[in-house]
């Protein structure tokens, strides 16, 4: 019976299709939840940048000052100058004319004010493992006060203003 080949049953080509369908059926599924997991991280409204996008973004920014943290208290400016206060001395150098911000950078974080007439926050942000933990009046000025979570290490900056200019002094407790 050499030359005898035997047909596949019908058993066999149904459980072929079943087979294939499923496989169908997975592949739809598999590609309609990456389709909706990619639309989920860039949406219609967002696209990559071409390179002129990017030289031309690149060249806009450039010519603008860039924006405080968003992550702030008090009210937000548009502009903060490059030169910033020394922590615990007063601004040396090309000073800030009045109503323009000034940026005090310390171990506890950074603190945005200005003089408009008083001594105003316009943003305080603590560093990595502070915490803001108020911002007073005090003596004629402003206080502001970052601490650890644990509360061991309190770095205070006390604001005023000179001349229409603000001035800090950082104090490490």
């Amino acid at each position: 019976m050499l030359g005898r080949v035997s047909r596949p049953s019908a058993r066999t080509a149904g459980v072929l299709l079943a087979w294939l369908a499923a496989v169908a059926a997975a592949t739809l599924a598999g590609m309609v939840a990456v389709g909706a997991i990619g639309n989920g991280i860039i949406s219609a409204g967002e696209r990559p940048l071409s390179e002129a996008d990017v030289s031309r973004l690149l060249a806009a920014s450039s010519t603008t000052p860039p924006a405080p943290p968003s992550s702030s208290i008090g009210s937000t400016v548009s502009t903060v100058p490059t030169s910033g206060l020394s922590p615990g001395q007063p601004p040396t150098g090309q000073s800030a004319p009045p109503g323009q911000s000034q940026v005090c950078s310390t171990a506890g974080g950074t603190v945005i004010a200005r003089c408009s007439p008083g001594i105003e926050v316009v943003s305080a942000t603590p560093a990595q493992g502070y915490r803001v933990k108020d911002v007073e009046p005090d003596d004629g000025g402003l206080r502001v006060r970052f601490e650890t979570g644990s509360g061991g290490t309190r770095v205070e900056v006390q604001l005023t203003c000179a001349a229409g200019v603000p001035s800090a002094t950082t104090r490490v407790n």
